[in-house]
């Protein structure tokens, strides 16, 4: 496992590219949620995806369901 891994939304240039470089966060720094579930929408501007905010994790014993809140994350502003 990467231990130096960030939670978050990050843009990756494809290899051999004119962007090709250095990792991009989409999501705020300090970022503590897991995103999942993340579909762009068909004009490729937005993307949809749940997300605990707060990254808390599920204690043992506690139902596997939790609640989720749902973002829109614009592509090209970031916001």
């Amino acid at each position: 496992m990467d231990s130096t891994a960030t939670a978050g939304i990050w843009r990756l240039a494809v290899a051999g590219s004119a962007a090709a470089g250095d990792p991009e966060r989409l999501t705020p720094a300090g970022w503590k949620g897991s995103p999942r579930l993340p579909n762009a929408d068909p004009s490729g501007r937005w993307l949809i995806f749940t997300a605990d905010p707060e990254g808390t994790a599920v204690d043992e014993g506690e139902p596997a369901q939790k609640h989720y809140d749902v973002f829109k994350l614009d592509l090209e502003s970031h916001d």
